[in-house]
């Protein structure tokens, strides 16, 4: 069975399932980035990055980072993060290497919205490569079997609105799923 929802399902957010359902999903882009990526570079999965920034340090895990062989002069590696999900809306989040913590392009996705094709830059003499979030979201959907673990008869695991429930439930009619 495919993914029923034409964005992400959120019956994958329960929290019993999620820590599977994401390290598919970093699986998945991995895989699809080292598909689509240029020779020179490589994706790479929950790099640290480690910044100093005045005299504060931060540390976080980008989910995939990718990164090209150093060569003098050193290019610094391009990186992505994919940002937790508001409470009814998804939020995805491109970071680039190079750019102040707080810059970088942001989709908003509706419940009801297929996830976005993300464009990801490179150096500048080398083409961006498209990573397909929806493609990764389904992918894992199937191969983690979630169709035989999801009960879609009782409410999505996670805050929504009355709005995004009726929608829910009518989506799942229409499919012939409820």
């Amino acid at each position: 069975m495919r993914n029923p929802f034409p964005g992400m399902n959120p019956y994958l957010e329960d929290p019993t399932l999620w820590g599977g359902v994401h390290h598919l999903l970093m699986s998945a882009l991995h895989q699809q980035l080292n598909q689509r990526l240029p020779e020179g570079y490589v994706a790479l999965v929950e790099e640290r990055i480690y910044l100093e920034i005045s005299e504060a340090y931060q540390h976080y895990v980008p989910d995939v980072l990718v990164a090209r062989r150093q060569r003098l002069p050193a290019q610094p590696p391009a990186s992505t993060a994919i940002a937790d999900p508001p409470i009814w809306d998804y939020l995805v989040a491109l970071h680039r290497a190079g750019e102040s913590l707080y810059a970088g392009e942001v989709w908003f996705v509706r419940l009801s919205e297929r996830l976005p094709r993300v464009s990801m830059p490179l150096l500048a003499e080398d083409p961006e490569v498209v990573v397909d979030l929806q493609e990764a979201v389904d992918a894992v959907y199937a191969q983690g079997r979630y169709h035989e673990l999801l009960d879609y008869s009782v409410e999505p695991p996670v805050p929504l609105s009355d709005e995004q429930r009726a929608w829910i439930r009518d989506h799942l009619h229409a499919h012939g799923i409820l």
